[in-house]
């Protein structure tokens, strides 16, 4: 592919398929993020739906005592939001006798690490 860039000392220079140089203006800003944003996709692992389920109540349980009774954890897949998003979200919770309030709030913060390491392995 070839791209077009200005360098400050050289007026303009055009790298093809490789690194621009340290001056160059792609390097910076808006450009430098979508010229190169094929190489800063997140690497995750991919992973059952129904071990992915268990993995978030197991870790919501065990992180407050007040989420014990946690009942389950529903996630779907979904059609990421961005290029290189979380292709899955939580579709339902059910609470059981666990306080509704401070569980959503600490599921909320373990889907979001979560949605960083994990993609949905495709069911067949």
């Amino acid at each position: 592919m070839l791209r077009r860039c200005t360098v400050p000392s050289a007026g303009r220079c055009y790298a093809v398929d490789g690194p621009c140089p340290d001056d160059c203006l792609l390097r910076k800003g808006l450009l430098h993020m979508i010229f190169h944003s094929r190489e800063e996709k997140p690497k995750r692992t991919s992973i059952a739906r129904t071990t992915l389920e268990q993995q978030l109540l197991e870790t919501a349980r065990s992180g407050a005592p007040e989420c014990s009774e946690l009942a389950s954890v529903i996630v779907e897949r979904v059609v990421p939001a961005t290029r290189g998003g979380p292709n899955w979200a939580v579709k339902g919770v059910r609470y059981g006798k666990a306080d509704r309030g401070k569980c959503a709030a600490r599921l909320s913060s373990i889907v979001a690490e979560q949605q960083q390491q994990f993609d949905l392995a495709e069911e067949h």
